[in-house]
């Protein structure tokens, strides 16, 4: 009975599709991207409000 079992889930088409590895695929690439925004973000953020923090004191003088 499991050998049935086992030979025909071996043998089906679940095991010989590759639609989720796309899916995974796009995953890691949305994972990498999100990353990079977070990365980009902590980094230049400190700076941002530098900059715009002085902006108001340029159109006063």
């Amino acid at each position: 009975m499991w050998k049935d079992f086992i030979k025909k889930f071996l043998c089906s088409e679940f095991l010989r599709s590759d639609k989720g590895a796309t899916a995974i695929e796009y995953g890691l690439i949305t994972v990498g991207i999100a990353s990079a925004i977070a990365a980009v973000t902590v980094t230049v953020g400190g700076d941002l409000a530098t900059f715009f923090g002085s902006v108001p004191a340029l159109f006063a003088g």
